[in-house]
């Protein structure tokens, strides 16, 4: 997996879902030390921008993030372009 840390100041952005449903639990920012840390422990670990540092998401609270099954990306799909062609329906 090929990941760009370069673009965004090093950041990624990290959309966490329920495995089950795919409902957004959060999203939080990784950088590569993070995403490394994630994929080594299994548990979601993210970048703090406001404290500059690592943040093991249930540190504190003891209620960790567990990473159930593959991390995946998707691309985002480009908007249209005003005017563009739609299919039409043929009656």
């Amino acid at each position: 997996m090929n990941l760009d840390f370069q673009k965004s100041d090093g950041l990624i952005t990290a959309v966490i879902q329920d495995h089950a449903t795919g409902r957004v639990l959060m999203v939080g920012y990784m950088n590569e030390e993070a995403f490394r840390a994630t994929v080594e422990t299994g548990f979601a670990t993210f970048y703090s921008r406001s404290r500059r540092k690592l943040w093991l998401k249930g540190e504190s609270s003891g209620h960790r993030l567990v990473v159930k099954k593959s991390l995946r990306l998707r691309p985002r799909r480009r908007a249209r372009k005003s005017g563009s062609s739609r299919p039409r329906r043929v009656p």
